[in-house]
């Protein structure tokens, strides 16, 4: 019965020291400043395509990027931002609601 008693304390130790790490780096990250600019992976990843979707995007003028180097592609992430949300869908309820002011005006 001790032994078990003090399998628990160890693993009990362990999983403290683990937590504590855990939060210490959750810490340390929350207090790196942010960046202003993505990478083109970043960006992949942040937007959820595929590297040749992005790149497609970008080579047609899309989607708001800088290339400071005339290589390296970066993307703001305020502007990514503001790109979503004027890519926003309207419902068939709102388009209804707004046929019908159109009809009435």
């Amino acid at each position: 019965m001790n032994a078990q008693i003090t399998g628990f304390a160890n693993s009990l130790k362990e999983l403290t020291a683990k937590f504590e790490s855990i939060v210490e780096s959750l810490e340390t990250e929350s207090r790196e400043p942010k960046r202003e600019y993505l990478t083109f992976a970043e960006t992949c990843k942040y937007l959820g395509v595929t590297r040749a979707s992005l790149y497609n995007m970008t080579s047609r003028k899309q989607i708001p990027h800088y290339k400071p180097n005339g290589k390296s592609l970066f993307f703001k992430e305020s502007d990514l931002v503001a790109w979503i949300e004027s890519k926003r869908v309207k419902t068939a309820d709102e388009i209804e609601s707004e046929a019908v002011n159109l009809i009435v005006h």
